[in-house]
């Protein structure tokens, strides 16, 4: 598939907004940790902020492949997805509207390593963040 739309964008706010952060942490949902292919499912906080909100918000990810019971956060997440689309932001942008909707990928933004608890404090050393 390459490059999702934005995607580019995607990675560098996560990466600019991990990089300047004090404070990192990663939560769980109540459901299963990882997906099918292994990959963890986490929410990520920059700074008491969910970074999965602000990319959504900003129209660089979009609400996708979400399946109860890891819910926890889902209102939010589309609440912001309303706005971004609302304002054309990003993936939602004009230019870009069609593929958006029609693809059925999702930018994904974060991947925590196995090895994370719930709402661990990261050291600034350790890599959570690759492309």
């Amino acid at each position: 598939l390459g490059v999702q739309p934005f995607g580019k964008e995607a990675s560098n706010r996560t990466k600019s907004l991990l990089s300047s952060a004090t404070k990192i942490e990663i939560e769980y949902d109540v459901g299963p940790k990882t997906d099918k292919y292994g990959r963890d499912l986490a929410y990520v906080f920059v700074d008491g902020k969910l970074v999965n909100e602000i990319l959504v918000r900003e129209g660089l990810a979009k609400v996708a492949y979400v399946y109860p019971p890891n819910t926890k956060y889902l209102e939010r997440l589309q609440a912001a997805e309303a706005l971004a689309k609302q304002e054309r932001l990003g993936i939602w942008s004009e230019q870009t509207d069609t593929v958006a909707q029609d693809t059925a990928s999702v930018n994904t933004a974060y991947t925590a390593p196995q090895q994370s608890a719930p709402n661990q404090n990261v050291a600034p050393q350790q890599t959570w963040f690759k492309n």
